[in-house]
């Protein structure tokens, strides 16, 4: 029972963060920057990828190629959302954006694209937050959070609530590494199977869905935090 109880919290807190969200932005303001109220009063900017993803870059062009697009294909990355009905739907979607913003970082060092989850993680954040949070995508998100990718990065490597040590170790990572320690798809793959089969386990103990998306809610345990949404329940210092 008190595992339950302890889920539950959890779950509610989820539900409320991702599915139920009090404020919401416009598709572009999530993108290129929102106007986020603070606790105390006043607000503050947040974009939904910030500076320590795009330092992985070394430079500011891949910022520039990922909003642009992403920005300039609103309309269409409307419908297809849209059109969605199962993770594959997404994958493919997905895979296609990576492909058409790779095309976009002509001038980024090739050894920096070799890694899969440097080009997919900004990916993964940015569909994040834009489901749970644009106004465009309102009428839609109870369909797509359950369907969403966990951005992997080196805190989530770090969390023992996301990963175990065998876990990782099972294919071939360890704690304290990058995001970009993820070189090629199928070792990204294998861990969004992980967080799956993981969330399947905890939705089974809670009797409440918990989605594999919901455990970015441990980052700097976000989940306790004030705010009803993911920009809201960001550290001052993000």
């Amino acid at each position: 029972m008190e595992a339950q109880a302890g889920y539950g919290g959890f779950i509610a807190r989820a539900e409320e963060i991702f599915l139920r969200p009090r404020r919401q932005y416009s598709w572009h303001d999530v993108i290129t920057g929102a106007r986020v109220l603070r606790k105390g009063g006043g607000f503050r900017t947040i974009e939904a990828v910030s500076g320590s993803t795009w330092r992985a870059f070394a430079g500011m062009e891949p910022k520039r190629a990922y909003a642009g697009y992403l920005v300039q294909q609103r309309a269409r990355l409307k419908g297809r959302l849209s059109a969605v009905t199962n993770e594959e739907d997404l994958e493919q979607l997905l895979e296609e954006i990576a492909a058409a913003v790779r095309k976009r970082l002509g001038n980024t060092r090739p050894e920096l694209l070799a890694s899969y989850n440097r080009v997919r993680k900004p990916i993964d954040l940015y569909i994040e937050h834009l489901v749970s949070m644009s106004e465009e995508l309102a009428d839609i998100r109870g369909r797509l959070v359950p369907l969403l990718k966990l951005p992997i990065d080196k805190w989530m490597f770090n969390s023992f609530a996301v990963f175990s040590e065998t876990e990782l170790t099972g294919v071939g990572l360890s704690r304290g590494l990058s995001f970009g320690a993820i070189g090629d798809k199928a070792t990204y793959d294998e861990l969004q199977s992980l967080l799956k089969a993981k969330a399947t386990r905890i939705t089974k103990i809670a009797g409440m869905a918990f989605h594999p998306i919901y455990f970015d809610l441990f980052w700097n345990d976000r989940f306790k935090r004030w705010g009803s949404n993911l920009f809201e329940t960001c550290p001052d210092d993000q």
